[in-house]
C-alpha cells in the first residue's frame, strides 16, 4: 500500500492575530469585572477571572492551524489540525472520481472555479509563493476543495486518472 503524507501550516491573516488580542482583552475587562463585583464572595470571582483567561487561550488556538494532505493509493484526505492537537476531516475522495485536478492558474481550466458549488475548502497556507491547486468532486453536493500540494503529489495522482489530473508544466 502507497501512502505519502504532507503537512503545510497556515499563516495567521491580520483578522485572526486582531481576534486573538481582542479575545484577551475581552478576557482581561471580563476579569476585572468579576474580581471587583465578586469580591465578596471570596475567590469565586478569581477563580471566574481565570475561566476567563483559560477561555481566551482556548479559542485563540483555533487560529494555529495546520492541513494535512494524505494520499493512499487513488484516495486523498484532507484535514485541518489545530494547535497540532485536534483533527477534523475537510475531504476525502477518490482520484477517479474526481470531475479535474488542476492549477488554479492553469487557464485551461480555471474557469471551472467560476461555478456553482455547494461546499467550498479552502486548504491553503495563503502564502503567495506557492502553487495552488483545486479540485472538482461530488460528495453530498458539489464540492471545491483548494489546497497546495508538492509537485510529486499531483504527478503521483496523474497515474491514477491522467485525464483528470492535470500536472502543471515548469
Amino acid at each position: 500500500m502507497d501512502f505519502k503524507e504532507y503537512l503545510v501550516a497556515r499563516k495567521k491573516t491580520p483578522m485572526e492575530v486582531f481576534l486573538s488580542v481582542l479575545l484577551y482583552l475581552a478576557a482581561f475587562i471580563l476579569a476585572i469585572v468579576c474580581i471587583t463585583l465578586l469580591s465578596a464572595f471570596g475567590g469565586i470571582g478569581a477563580l471566574l477571572a481565570v475561566g476567563c483567561f483559560y477561555g481566551a487561550h482556548i479559542l485563540s488556538t483555533r487560529f494555529n492551524k495546520e492541513f494535512e494532505y494524505i494520499e493512499t493509493e487513488d484516495t486523498v484526505d484532507i484535514d485541518i489540525i489545530y494547535n497540532r492537537s485536534r483533527r477534523k476531516r475537510l475531504a476525502s475522495f477518490c482520484v477517479k472520481n474526481i470531475e479535474v485536478l488542476a492549477s488554479v492558474d492553469d487557464t485551461q481550466y480555471n474557469s471551472r472555479l467560476k461555478e456553482q458549488f455547494d461546499n467550498v475548502i479552502d486548504a491553503t497556507t495563503g502564502r503567495k509563493d506557492v502553487d495552488v491547486y483545486f479540485v472538482i468532486f461530488e460528495k453530498k453536493g458539489k464540492t471545491l476543495v483548494k489546497f497546495e500540494p508538492p509537485y510529486a503529489f499531483v504527478e503521483r495522482l496523474s497515474k491514477y486518472s491522467p485525464l483528470k489530473v492535470h500536472v502543471k508544466k515548469f
